[in-house]
């Protein structure tokens, strides 16, 4: 019995100090593990900043650095032979470098790859995308792409591509046919796992909110300034075009969230 009121008492020691201890530290190595990545994240960004630029030898020490870098936390290993042509001879591609000919995405003229980058809420890339976005809206995109950075013209663009492929949607998402709906947008399943999280996330609060709208409380959203601002401007462009579908409204605004980083890739604020 003496023995039996000894281990209760360890076993009370130990819960009331050990445990939480090795919580902590658990807790604690997690969170360093998470600001380590973050910073690991940041070099890899620099470093292809820096491995864009064409090679000088003034900056050969730089470019040697940012391959180490890439190479050890991008995820993706670099041969030997790719190591070298990046510190002496060949820069990484850009988005427009990759664009440029592109006579798929009907970029036909020169300079067409650079022009017409991803922008807006769908980040659409291409001379014909552009095209057929000016035609569905009323505005030159062709002529002024940049236009696509301000958030009224990107709502309206979003809103023009659902609301012609809005009985598709209407048929996926109430099947819950998730992959149907990803591929109508990305021709595939690339982001269907955000974009699920995030669309049942946009649907419980647009079911929350009632007709007006205007108190969301979405969880999964990161920047403030997306829920308070984007978000109100592409509710009011899909309700423009007649779509009140709220499953639609949810769906769209998951694919913009998720598409453009809830608008970080835009470049002119709201006010």
């Amino acid at each position: 019995m003496e023995n039996w009121e000894k281990a209760k008492t360890i076993s009370s020691v130990v819960s009331v100090v050990v445990i939480p201890v090795v919580l902590l530290w658990v807790g604690d190595s997690f969170s360093r593990a998470l600001k380590e990545r973050e910073i690991q994240g940041k070099f890899v960004e620099l470093a292809v900043e820096i491995l864009r630029e064409q090679p000088d030898k003034q900056a050969h020490g730089l470019r040697e650095w940012a391959t180490q870098v890439l190479n050890t936390y991008s995820g993706v290993p670099l041969s030997l032979e790719t190591q070298k042509q990046l510190i002496e001879s060949t820069p990484l591609p850009t988005a427009s470098n990759s664009y440029e000919g592109r006579k798929d995405l009907g970029n036909v003229e020169p300079g067409d790859g650079a022009r017409f980058v991803g922008r807006g809420y769908l980040v659409i890339v291409g001379r014909a995308n552009y095209k057929a976005c000016s035609q569905a809206i009323g505005v030159d995109l062709v002529s002024n792409p940049e236009l696509m950075e301000k958030p009224k013209v990107a709502a309206d663009c979003l809103a023009a591509f659902f609301k012609r492929r809005e009985s598709r949607f209407a048929e996926a998402l109430a099947n819950d046919d998730q992959l149907a709906a990803r591929r109508s947008i990305a021709g595939g399943t690339n982001g269907l796992e955000d974009v699920i999280t995030k669309y049942k996330a946009y649907l419980a609060a647009l079911q929350n909110s009632g007709k007006g709208q205007s108190d969301l409380q979405v969880p999964v959203v990161q920047r403030p300034q997306w829920l308070a601002n984007d978000v109100p401007e592409i509710l009011s462009a899909l309700r423009r075009v007649g779509i009140d579908n709220i499953q639609i409204q949810a769906y769209a605004l998951a694919t913009a969230a998720h598409e453009s980083g809830e608008g970080k890739f835009m470049k002119e604020p709201l006010p």
